[in-house]
């Protein structure tokens, strides 16, 4: 938790989430809330329920930004096929 990356997210929601040292595994994407101490846990926000995604330091963690505009763009190619696929039965 050194604060290398910052993640401005806004949930489906609309509420604004602000993240440090973030990353992604599982189908979420965990970081610590800005404002927490060095030994907090990290929390988790499914990439579903992300609307947007900022890098606010750009630093190494530049790809991050595409792997998580990777997974939302997959994301919502699979939630239509899904939608569409019960459409049509």
């Amino acid at each position: 938790h050194d604060g290398r990356n910052e993640m401005r997210l806004t949930l489906a929601s609309g509420e604004r989430v602000v993240l440090q040292d973030t990353y992604v595994a599982g189908g979420s994407l965990y970081g610590y809330p800005k404002d927490a101490t060095a030994t907090g846990s990290p929390v988790s926000v499914p990439l579903g329920d992300i609307r947007q995604a900022d890098l606010r330091k750009p630093h190494a963690s530049k790809p991050l930004g595409y792997v998580i505009g990777g997974a939302l763009i997959a994301g919502t190619v699979a939630a239509s096929a899904t939608l569409f696929g019960a459409v049509r039965q």
